[in-house]
């Protein structure tokens, strides 16, 4: 009993040692600032160390604690708090035993999210924080669909000519989502669809080879024709045309233009024969032919179906 007990002592005073040299560590000068609204330095500096040691233990109980201890007394003593805040919270999300808990942990990762940026920004970007808030949402909430789009929005304005490209497929994403889920109309996926592609081909006037905007552009276009009710020949041929008539020798778009109109039944418009006809001129390929044959017999001209 008494090797246990002084064992157990010797365990103690090491991990009472190991906190007192982290906090030692601790940037006291910043904590004894006025402005950073710290309430105990003292208190703060024990938290703090106790949030560093719970979190590289792997202990996300006595971390969550310590972290909302932290965020009391001195939310502007570390920018680590918000870091070593979304391990924690993203743990007891990945770990939460019902939906509703799920959720609040969600909404705390948010609110971690908006205080990294409040108490430190000049250490963290606007942008890169709404887009990291996107990404967060679209991984542990995913059926918060208008507070992602809202998200993504945000991200985009923010960002504005530096923004990544590929959040944009992804906020049109949410909206054909709801709309599976009847809970958007045709008109809703419309409006949405032609705000996602306004942005995109705003962007591209000044970059117009831009290899991921052309990849973005491409992908909302590829999200749009998979919904059956909006991707009439009708609505193909006027998202289409215009593309089309801009780049009449674009071998990718024409291939998309070609084999989308056949895979829809829509071969007999004056757009499938244009394009067909322009996709044979720039690669005479065997499928560009067979989309010729299948124009012209359409046409009943037999003499150039079987050329």
């Amino acid at each position: 009993n008494n090797l246990y007990t002084n064992q157990t002592a010797m365990k103690t005073f090491l991990k009472l040692l190991a906190g007192l040299i982290v906090i030692m560590g601790i940037n006291s000068s910043a904590l004894a600032q006025n402005n950073t609204g710290t309430i105990d330095p003292d208190q703060c500096r024990i938290q703090l160390s106790y949030l560093k040691f719970g979190v590289e233990g792997g202990d996300m109980e006595a971390s969550l604690n310590a972290w909302r201890e932290v965020i009391r007394l001195c939310p502007q003593g570390s920018p680590n708090i918000y870091i070593w805040g979304n391990t924690i919270l993203e743990y007891k999300i990945e770990n939460a035993k019902s939906a509703d808990e799920k959720s609040k942990y969600v909404d705390t990762l948010m609110m971690n999210y908006d205080l990294r940026l409040q108490h430190y920004p000049q250490r963290f970007k606007a942008d890169d924080v709404a887009k990291r808030k996107a990404i967060a949402l679209m991984n542990y909430a995913p059926e918060r669909y208008e507070q992602i789009i809202a998200q993504i929005e945000d991200y985009l304005r923010l960002a504005g000519n530096n923004a990544d490209p590929s959040m944009v497929p992804q906020m049109f994403q949410q909206t054909k989502l709801m709309f599976e889920k009847k809970l958007k109309t045709t008109d809703d996926v419309m409006d949405a669809y032609d705000k996602a592609m306004a942005i995109l081909d705003e962007k591209l006037k000044s970059k117009p080879d831009d290899a991921a905007l052309l990849k973005a552009k491409g992908e909302v276009e590829g999200l749009f024709i998979t919904i059956p009710e909006l991707s009439s020949c009708d609505n193909l041929i006027a998202i289409y045309d215009p593309r089309f008539r801009a780049n009449p020798t674009d071998k990718e778009l024409l291939e998309k233009i070609v084999y989308t109109l056949e895979s829809r039944k829509c071969q007999e418009s004056q757009l499938f024969s244009d394009a067909a006809e322009a996709l044979y001129q720039v690669d005479p390929s065997e499928k560009a032919a067979m989309a010729l044959v299948t124009l012209f017999l359409l046409k009943n001209d037999y003499d150039k179906a079987i050329e």
